[in-house]
């Protein structure tokens, strides 16, 4: 007898809300509030990424 254990992995695709594109993977299934800030705008709750194709500013907000 023979035992398997699978365990999935789930990740959310956060996406800059300008051009859509995939920027990071966030572990778990959080409620994600992205916006578009200015480099001295930002509200400090959560990490700001730089999209490479469009070049915004986005802070990435997660609520566990």
């Amino acid at each position: 007898m023979t035992l398997v254990a699978v365990r999935a992995l789930l990740y959310s695709v956060v996406r800059c809300p300008e051009c859509d594109r995939r920027i990071m993977d966030v572990p778990g299934d959080p409620h994600i509030e992205t916006r578009t800030v200015d480099p001295d705008r930002a509200s400090g709750r959560g990490r700001v990424v730089s999209c490479k194709r469009c070049s915004s500013l986005i802070e990435v907000i997660e609520h566990r």
